[in-house]
This record gives structure tokens, C-alpha cells and sequence, in this order.
């Protein structure tokens, strides 16, 4: 019955900008852990994307809807309140919820991962501002990760879908994968990859793990037009370097959809905290809805 009520909140809205998956991109994400979609949704949509993530990145940040107080009370520093606030921005914008639910993304997701049903787990954007503007944290590199082990989600089943909203060249830091790395156990939570002095590795698991770069090839880094995405098992090791450019920051939207039947494990996560999930049993609240059956 839950589940039912879930799913009669969902949005209605037809994305007819949002074009299918072919077979050809399902077969390469299955052997790779990851793939690229070119114009997954058309440019006009993907502006409209872009406009609506900008307009709630600044809103949070500003602290003017409340939402990083809310759910992350916690939060200090410009750092910490700029990630909270990039966060599930479906939560304070009703356009990017239509879209987060769609059921064309759910649609591509369940195609890709083979799985039905799912539920949303998560929306996020991925900005790293122009070199030198801003907190260098954030426009420097991201280091090679897993999604899966910073989640509190009892099996790997799951993936993210990454949308260009704006044109993004190599040195604006795309995304790169490790192909067929989506094999691999999980390899711990990139915050976990430090030296004997407590400091984390700036380029994460290969540093620790330095067998991952001769095991497996490294992708190119993707000039992305908007609209172009990356869709990527959470398991697969990725990375992105830093946004060399000193004119232009790279935009990007993310939504992630779960097997349905996973399980809540516990870990902390402000996605997840004060929530009222029950440990061990499915992601049953209005938050994680199902999206497709």
C-alpha cells in the first residue's frame, strides 16, 4: 500500500525531449560499467536544466529556503554547506522533481541496470566553478571513487545518470572512468583513502590501489555538448580532473535510481538521516519514491 501512494504522488509530466536508450548502449554500459549517451535530452531541455539548478544552488547557499539548516544542522563552513545544498534539489524545485521521477530517465535506468523495479535514491549537481573563482576544493580534481561505498544501501545495485547542462570540454574536468571496473568489490569510501598522516590522497583509489591502472583502461575525458550523458554503475571507479578553464564552470545534474528491494544498511548520510528508515528493511518513504515498476 506504500509503495502504492508513492507512486500516485509521482509527477505526470511527459519529458518528450528525453530520447531512449538503444540496445547498442545498453550491451557497451553492461561490459564497460559506464556509457555515454549522447543528446539524452535535447539542448532547449537541457538549458531549461540549467537555469532551474542555478537558480536552487543559489538559493541554498544563501540559506534562504532553510534546506542545508534542515538537513544538515550540522553543516560549517562554505565547503560542507555548498555540498549539503547540492543535494536532491527536487526537494525545493517542483519542475526538477517532474524530472527526477520521470519516467523516461527510469525508464533508460532500468534498461541499463537490467533491473525493475526502482526507486530515486538521489538527485545532485556537480559544479566546478572556473579556475580561480571560488573555493579550490571544488573546481580541483575529484578523485577516483566508487558511489556505492558512501551510501547506506545494503547491495550495489544501483546507478547514476550524469547530464551535461552546459557545454563541457577535457580540461573543464568530464568525467573518466575505469572500464569494467563496475566488477570490482567495493573499495572503500574515497574520504577513507589517506596516507600514514592522515591526509587524503588527491587522485584516491589508485593511489592506494595502484594495481587498478594496469588492470584497467582509463577513459578519455568527453567534450559533452549539453544535453550529452554518462551513465555509470555504482561501482565503477571514476574521476574527473580539475576545471582548468578560467572562463567557464562545468554544470552538470545527476539522478540516481536504486533496485527497489534494496535495503536501508544504517550508515550515516544526510540523504538518509532523520528520515525514520527502518535498518534492513526497503527505502519505504516518499522521499525515495518507486519511479518505475
Amino acid at each position: 500500500m506504500e509503495v502504492q501512494l508513492q507512486k500516485q504522488s509521482l509527477a505526470t509530466r511527459k519529458f518528450d525531449q528525453i530520447r531512449e536508450v538503444t540496445e547498442a548502449e545498453v550491451e557497451f554500459f553492461e561490459e564497460n560499467g559506464w556509457v555515454k549517451l549522447e543528446r539524452l535530452l535535447a539542448p532547449p531541455l537541457a538549458s531549461e536544466l540549467l537555469q532551474h539548478i542555478q537558480k536552487v544552488m543559489d538559493t541554498r547557499i544563501k540559506g534562504e529556503d532553510g534546506y542545508v539548516a534542515e538537513r544538515a544542522p550540522d553543516a560549517q563552513g562554505a565547503l560542507m554547506v555548498e555540498y549539503v545544498a547540492s543535494t536532491n534539489l527536487r526537494e525545493s524545485d517542483s519542475w526538477l522533481e517532474d524530472l527526477a521521477v520521470c519516467h523516461e530517465l527510469a525508464e533508460a535506468s532500468a534498461r541499463l541496470i537490467k533491473t525493475r523495479p526502482l526507486r530515486l535514491f538521489a538527485d545532485s549537481v556537480f559544479h566546478k566553478p572556473k579556475r580561480g573563482d571560488g573555493e579550490a576544493w571544488f573546481s580541483g580534481q575529484t578523485p577516483w571513487h566508487q558511489d556505492y561505498p558512501a551510501t547506506p544501501l545494503d547491495r550495489a545495485n544501483d546507478l547514476q545518470i550524469w547530464v551535461a547542462a552546459c557545454e563541457i570540454t577535457p580540461d573543464m574536468g568530464c568525467l573518466q572512468y575505469l572500464s569494467g571496473s563496475h566488477r570490482l568489490p567495493p573499495m572503500g569510501k574515497a574520504t577513507a583513502y589517506r596516507d600514514a598522516n592522515g591526509k587524503m590522497f588527491p587522485k584516491g583509489a589508485v593511489e592506494v590501489y595502484p594495481w587498478l591502472l594496469e588492470k584497467f583502461e582509463v577513459s578519455p575525458a568527453f567534450h559533452m555538448q549539453p544535453g550529452d550523458a554518462l551513465a555509470h554503475h555504482s561501482l565503477t571507479m571514476h574521476y574527473s580532473q580539475e576545471n582548468q578553464s578560467t572562463k567557464f564552470d562545468r554544470w552538470a545534474w545527476g539522478s540516481r535510481r536504486m533496485d527497489a528491494r534494496i535495503c536501508y544498511n544504517g550508515a550515516p548520510n544526510h540523504r538518509t538521516d532523520g528520515r525514520g528508515l527502518q535498518i534492513d528493511k526497503p527505502f519505504d518513504h516518499p522521499a525515495f519514491p518507486v519511479v518505475i515498476e
